[in-house]
């Protein structure tokens, strides 16, 4: 029987989570909320913040979270995309002179 917690962005109750929350995994398997903002939002869950505190700071940190991840994405995508442009070879000058 594996371990599994609920996710505080997507509402995904997996193991993956889990793992996310106890760091053996960087993200939800399903939205890619970084463990750390989970953890974040668990230690304020913890400490009974106001609940309307509470769920403005968990609406702040999905949202932070979710930027991260995106933005971690977007670095791959540029990183290939660097990497394809790198291999192009150069034209021939006479072939492309104005």
């Amino acid at each position: 029987m594996s371990l599994k917690h609920t996710c505080p962005a997507c509402g995904a109750h997996l193991s993956g989570v889990y793992d996310a929350l106890t760091e053996r995994r960087a993200a939800c398997p399903s939205c890619g909320l970084p463990g750390s903002v989970m953890r974040e939002i668990e230690a304020a869950r913890a400490k009974h913040a106001d609940a309307e505190v509470t769920a403005q700071l968990e609406a702040a940190l999905v949202r932070a979270g979710k930027a991260e991840a995106e933005l971690a994405l977007t670095r791959e995508h540029i990183a290939a995309i660097k990497k394809a442009v790198a291999e192009v070879p150069d034209p021939p000058d006479e072939e492309y002179r104005w």
